[in-house]
């Protein structure tokens, strides 16, 4: 982990190692704990160059968070391997246009106001609808870049009503696709050393 890194989160990890030096851990410790698992996350990722709250994250950066959070507090869902399923790959069509210079921002404001990132994801996985995010990104077209995300939640909502030819497929995980999400989606508690988790992986 980069020096920086490492400096800001040294507060944070003193009071964890505090809270494991005192008998079983009671309840109010517990809470304690997991404030401070995810402002490590939180403090992790506003170290890195470039990041900005809310950004889109990819699989190599929790890749990279998971070692560092099983050394510090035990094993837990959130650091399992099978849970970077769950996080776009780098590769992928969303990430890679949400890390082309200049395009990221734009994309960070229309999540906001779209609730998430998932519906543009789901547009950009057909080759067409890549097509078509990326020219209106390209062009800042706002105005078309939330009509797209309407387009594409109005199918969803047919599908999952029935109103629809398009087949609806399994139940999948949700994916994760920010800090705040990939907290929210475990909802680790740390206890003398070793994490749990109420939220489990799926396979």
């Amino acid at each position: 982990m980069p020096l920086r890194c490492s400096v800001l989160l040294l507060p944070i990890l003193c009071t964890f190692a505090l809270n494991q030096c005192f008998g079983e851990t009671r309840p109010e410790d517990a809470v304690a704990d997991n404030v401070v698992f995810n402002e490590t996350v939180r403090r992790h990722f506003a170290s890195q160059r470039g990041y900005h709250e809310g950004d889109l994250i990819t699989r190599s950066q929790i890749e990279e968070l998971q070692g560092y959070l099983r050394s510090a507090f035990g094993h837990s869902a959130a650091t399992h391997p099978r849970a970077l399923r769950r996080i776009l790959a780098d590769d992928s069509r969303l990430a890679s246009l949400f890390y082309k210079k200049n395009r990221g921002e734009i994309l960070r404001a229309l999540a906001a106001q779209n609730k998430g990132y998932e519906v543009f994801d789901r547009i950009s996985r057909t080759t067409a609808g890549y097509a078509r995010l990326t020219e209106a990104v390209d062009h800042a077209e706002v105005g078309v870049l939330n009509q797209l995300a309407d387009e594409e939640s109005q199918k969803t909502l047919s599908a999952k009503s029935g109103n629809s030819e398009t087949p609806v497929r399994r139940s999948k995980p949700t994916p994760i696709y920010t800090v705040e999400e990939y907290l929210a989606a475990f909802q680790s508690v740390v206890k003398k050393g070793k994490s749990t988790a109420k939220a489990k992986v799926s396979e």
